[in-house]
């Protein structure tokens, strides 16, 4: 199979930035970088297995397949993406899906052995590091003598890469169905409303982990392993439908990364992060917790789930320990998101 024919799950998995720390140690190890600036941003003075260009000629002139081509060339199977700590996320990607462009946060791209680096600044401008890589660079780019970047204000091309919008993950283009990744901004507004809604503590925890749902009413916690085996995703997906819902937002732990995506991959279950769903009308929510149960809260929904599974009430989450069910449900989108996610 073609790399570009493979599922985007196979080529591409989200991390949060402080996910990858041994990774970035190793690159501030090899580097020197810090994740605001670097180099032209760091200093005037630049070592010499760095080149600076700038960056909207270079998209302009050098197809972004070749520089992909270049990696894979040298047995480059996977890059890791990193974006600042204000960024919704980081990557982990396949050649085919590298795309080295400012978004709104700085971005750094390096592989396995740290020998070569790419950063893209807010400053219009794309450095290159590691000898191999900065040698390949020019020998693909005949005109790169006369776009050494000397400053943002240099004159632009006429016609230029259009970058992919802030969150967005690499191949997002190719996806059939809406997945966006919130902005900053979005996400704290978002978890706010949620918060309020349904009385969650700062703590991030809610029902069972903090208590009873004493000041709740219409709240079932039910065993989450039994909830995906008695109502698989694509039966939640008709029940949203059902209701109108078209949107569904995903709040990973810690509300540092939140997806907004259609109904259809609202799969709630638990991934080393627990999580929320939810809608913009917030009268609705399910969360998923670490301790194997999944909270049901809306009275319309807990309707729902009670007429569609009989046996609810055999199944109310008493404790983690518990009798799984005969075969473990089979998500049948769950591939169709980074595996984060």
């Amino acid at each position: 199979m073609e790399p570009s024919q493979k599922p985007l799950s196979e080529m591409v998995t989200l991390y949060h930035w402080s996910m990858l720390k041994e990774q970035w140690n190793q690159v501030q190890q090899r580097w020197y970088t810090i994740y605001e600036h670097w180099y032209p941003l760091l200093t005037d003075e630049w070592p010499a297995e760095i080149l600076v260009i700038e960056a909207e000629w270079f998209y302009a002139e050098v197809p972004i397949s070749t520089l992909q081509d270049l990696l894979k060339s040298r047995g480059i199977e996977w890059i890791w993406e990193f974006r600042g700590e204000e960024a919704p996320a980081s990557f982990r990607l396949a050649p085919d899906l590298f795309v080295p462009c400012y978004t709104g946060d700085e971005g750094y791209w390096t592989a396995e052995g740290y020998d070569w680096l790419i950063y893209a600044s807010q400053e219009r401008s794309l450095t290159f590091a590691g000898t191999w890589l900065v040698q390949a660079v020019k020998a693909c780019w005949p005109n790169w003598e006369h776009h050494i970047w000397r400053g943002s204000e240099y004159i632009r091309p006429p016609q230029t890469m259009t970058p992919r919008p802030r969150g967005a993950f690499p191949g997002y283009e190719r996806l059939q169905y809406d997945a966006r990744l919130l902005t900053r901004a979005e996400r704290i507004s978002v978890w706010g409303k949620v918060k309020k809604r349904w009385q969650i503590p700062d703590s991030w925890a809610w029902y069972p982990i903090i208590g009873e749902p004493r000041p709740l009413s219409n709240i079932i916690c039910l065993q989450a392993l039994w909830f995906s085996f008695a109502i698989p995703p694509e039966r939640l997906a008709e029940r949203l439908k059902q209701r109108g819902i078209k949107r569904v937002w995903g709040i990973k732990e810690g509300a540092d990364i939140v997806w907004e995506v259609e109904n259809e991959l609202t799969e709630p279950w638990y991934d080393g992060l627990e999580s929320y769903w939810t809608s913009k009308d917030l009268d609705w929510l399910l969360y998923v917790s670490h301790e194997s149960s999944i909270t049901i809260a809306g009275e319309w929904l807990i309707k729902a789930v009670k007429s569609a599974w009989p046996e609810w009430e055999q199944h109310v989450w008493q404790a983690y320990a518990y009798e799984s069910p005969p075969q473990q449900a089979t998500f049948a989108h769950r591939a169709q998101l980074p595996g984060a996610f």
